[in-house]
């Protein structure tokens, strides 16, 4: 199957291995996907400095316990396997996670699925109906 391999990280969480590009630096990190998060991706500010992070603002979030916290905004682009796309990063001192978002997903176009055996998997929506139409016939 053609697509993003994660695993499941000792919290049980699924993960994915992905690369920050800054205008100062690269890295990589090991993030999160939070499917309740509907942003692009969620890092610690201070992860972010050392990338040469380029402040663009702030937004109000409403967080899981219905809470709202300020962050702050920035751009990066983000390196998966080779694919690359651009996206709105969220900051904060309140974390220690880089956690991927559904606009992630969407603006990577990809799919995801966990096998509960082996780990989650990324795939492209368009291998997976294909699979799912082969499966139907």
């Amino acid at each position: 199957m053609n697509g993003w391999l994660g695993h499941l990280g000792a919290d049980g969480r699924p993960r994915l291995k992905l690369k920050i590009i800054g205008p100062n630096a690269d890295q990589e990190f090991e993030a999160v996907i939070d499917t309740g998060f509907t942003g692009f991706l969620h890092m610690p500010l201070l992860d972010a400095i050392p990338l040469g992070v380029i402040l663009q603002g702030t937004a109000a979030v409403n967080i899981a316990d219905g809470s709202s916290v300020t962050v702050l905004l920035t751009t990066f682009e983000v390196e998966v396997d080779g694919d690359k796309r651009p996206g709105s990063i969220m900051l904060d001192m309140g974390s220690n996670l880089v956690l991927i978002g559904m606009e992630f997903l969407k603006i990577f176009d990809r799919f995801l699925t966990v096998d509960v055996i082996s780990g989650p998997y990324m795939i492209e929506r368009s291998k997976l109906q294909k699979l799912v139409n082969e499966r139907a016939n």
